[in-house]
């Protein structure tokens, strides 16, 4: 699975948070986000091994304020 997070207000995609680490299907993984921006919405994409992939756009990390959002196939 690759995983990205970018701020709303970027244009493309930035690298892919877990890199050539894998998460097996079925797997979980706890994702700090901590990138010294002030911005609190960001979409956030799956790319599932089968290349389907899923988007949430504009997700309000900053409503979270520590806790855990869910992103599953």
């Amino acid at each position: 699975m690759e995983f990205y997070a970018s701020p709303t207000d970027v244009e493309s995609w930035e690298e892919d948070i877990l890199g050539l680490d894998v998460l097996g299907s079925g797997k979980s993984i706890i994702v700090t986000i901590a990138d010294d921006r002030t911005q609190c919405e960001y979409g956030i994409k799956g790319v599932f091994e089968d290349s389907e992939s899923i988007e949430h756009a504009a997700v309000n990390l900053c409503d979270l304020n520590g806790g855990m959002y869910q992103f599953s196939d």
